[in-house]
């Protein structure tokens, strides 16, 4: 008898394999989508040594990136994407500096759906609040522009520029 509980949990979980592996390839690709129906806070963080003019200083940049879409209709989103860059210099200016860097706020109008082709694109406004707690890690100047993104997505790789 308990052979056979062995056996029928294997095969549910053999059955059940395909649909898992379906979810996974879909949250993967909508992971890769910078304009998919998805809420995410992506971190980047990058380190840099043998920095300023004695080169023996490090500089850090995390990068929070919180990205949220708004359903406007059936037909098309609104994605919101916030970069907050947090620094932290050692050693390359005469002191130390942590803190706040500019604030870029994005927004993006893009289709709710992917296209039969696999391509995904966005389009809209791109806005830098002057949020610098130093003068030497950003400007104390408002700035905007156009900004864009464009995906191809094929089978399970993902490519595009993001």
């Amino acid at each position: 008898m308990g052979g056979r509980r062995i056996l029928m949990a294997a095969a549910i979980a053999t059955a059940a394999a395909p649909a898992l592996a379906d979810e996974a390839d879909e949250l993967a690709k909508k992971l890769s989508n910078p304009v998919a129906d998805l809420i995410t806070v992506p971190f980047q963080f990058n380190a840099d040594f043998d920095e300023g003019p004695n080169k023996d200083g490090q500089s850090y940049l995390l990068k929070i990136e919180p990205v949220l879409p708004i359903k406007l209709n059936d037909d098309w989103n609104v994605v919101s994407r916030t970069i907050i860059p947090i620094v932290d210099f050692n050693q390359v200016f005469s002191n130390n500096i942590f803190g706040l860097s500019n604030i870029q706020q994005d927004f993006y109008l893009s289709p709710s759906k992917v296209g039969p082709d696999g391509f995904v694109w966005g389009i809209g406004p791109s806005i830098t609040f002057p949020s610098a707690t130093d003068a030497r890690v950003g400007s104390n100047l408002w700035g905007g522009g156009p900004t864009g993104v464009a995906l191809v997505q094929q089978g399970d790789t993902p490519s595009g520029p993001w």
